[in-house]
Formats: C-alpha cells, structure tokens, sequence
C-alpha cells in the first residue's frame, strides 16, 4: 500500500511507521539528547502527514492516538532547563496539531472518550502559556466540538466533554488567555471554539430523531447554561478582537 498526498511525492507505510517508532522512542527513560531531536523531527512529519485523510488513518490504525495522549501529558511535566521547556512546547504543539487534524473523523472522538481523555486534554489549558501551543488547543478543541455535533455521537460523552471544558474554571482561565493575547489568529480561534460549543451543548441536550437516542441524563449533563455561558463568552472575545482589529489600522 503507498499514501499519496495531495501534493508531494508517495509516501510508503514504512517511513510513517519509522516516523512513529522515532517518537516512540521520546517516551522512554532512557532516552537520549539525539533521540529527543530525532523524536521532535519526527513528531513535525507525522503532523505535516496527519493532514492527509488517507495517513491520518493509517496512523491512528496503528496506534497513533494513544502515543500522542501521552507525550501530551508528558510535555506538560515541569522542566528546569530553557533548552527543555522550549522542546517540550514544541512538542506539546505538534502532537495538540496532530490530534486536532486526526479528530475530525468520529472513531478518534470515540477513542478518546474511551480512553478517558477529556480532562487531561482540558487540563493543556491550565498548565501552558506558550501561544502556539494553546492556539493548537483551541483548534483541537473546537474539531472536537464539531465533529460530535455533527456526528451526533453519544450525547452523554459529549456533556462529559463539555463539562470539562466550560466548567467555571475551564471558562474563566479559557477567556483570561483570550482577554490577555495580543495574537489575532487566537482570539479568532477562541471565538470559533466558543461558539461550537454553545452549537455542541445544544445538540447535546436535544434528542436525536433519526436516532431516538435522547438528551444527556442528569449524570452526565453538561454544566448548567453552558451553551448561554459559552455563547456570551464568544461575543465577548468577538467584540475584543473587533476592537483589536481596529486598533491595528
């Protein structure tokens, strides 16, 4: 089987795995100043080649998802050294950018759900200032949003999600990046991701009629108000960048 991409040349199934077995090789104890550079390098391609549906799928088939989750939480460990923490926010950045292009297809929501990963993914939030970093959130975050709105996936996961993610909180330190940004590509970001959540809660409490599956139950119910709560928040942030827009004239 070869992998054609859009534009660029074949790529074979073996260098993509040779490229997963770089990163795999991050995740080790053991692992060495080289093998770090050569993990980074190779985090940067499978990015680059998550773009494609085709690879995309290949990768997640062979176990993708679960190595980027943890060298997710493993980039978010504190780091003495400067030299670290700026590889540790490149990294953090490529595997959130993977992660958002792999989740558009709703058997990657599914396996997050699965494997327990909302919080964890909510908690990039709280535990990184770098902007490029939280920008692939933020995109991450909103693939998420559409893909279960659109998908009509299980209502419940989708409550859980959104409960972890407008939560006071969640919100309050999501608006606070927002409100203290000078980037315009992460405020117009925030306001795409605010408003698929306020879709996304919607959706979430409203039966599915070619379904029948019914609304998230009081267990799993997303936070009260959390569509009002996120649909006032992405006007706020609207306002602000149409403030800043016309600042930068």
């Amino acid at each position: 089987m070869m992998i054609q991409p859009p534009s660029g040349p074949v790529v074979e199934p073996t260098f993509i795995l040779c490229q997963m077995r770089a990163l795999l090789s991050h995740t080790t104890a053991t692992a060495s100043a080289s093998a770090g550079g050569d993990a980074c390098a190779a985090a940067s391609v499978i990015w680059d080649l998550s773009a494609n549906d085709e690879a995309a799928e290949f990768m997640f088939a062979h176990g993708l998802l679960p190595l980027l989750l943890h060298l997710v939480e493993a980039s978010l460990a504190p780091q003495s050294e400067a030299s670290e923490i700026a590889a540790s926010e490149r990294m953090l950045e490529t595997c959130l950018g993977t992660l958002a292009n792999l989740a558009a297809a709703p058997a990657v929501c599914d396996a997050i759900e699965a494997r327990d990963a909302w919080p964890m993914l909510c908690g990039v939030l709280f535990r990184t200032a770098d902007s490029s970093a939280l920008h692939e959130w933020l995109r991450l975050s909103e693939v998420c949003c559409s893909a279960l709105a659109a998908h009509r996936r299980s209502s419940g996961y989708a409550a859980r999600w959104l409960r972890a993610m407008t939560s006071g909180d969640s919100l309050r330190r999501l608006m606070e990046v927002l409100e203290n940004t000078r980037r315009r590509e992460l405020l117009l970001r925030g306001v795409a991701l605010l408003a698929a959540a306020s879709y996304l809660a919607e959706a979430a409490a409203t039966p599915d009629e070619a379904s029948g599956e019914p609304p998230a139950t009081d267990r799993t119910v997303a936070e009260p108000g959390a569509a009002e709560a996120s649909g006032k928040a992405a006007v706020a942030v609207a306002s602000e960048a149409a403030e800043a827009e016309a600042g930068s004239r």
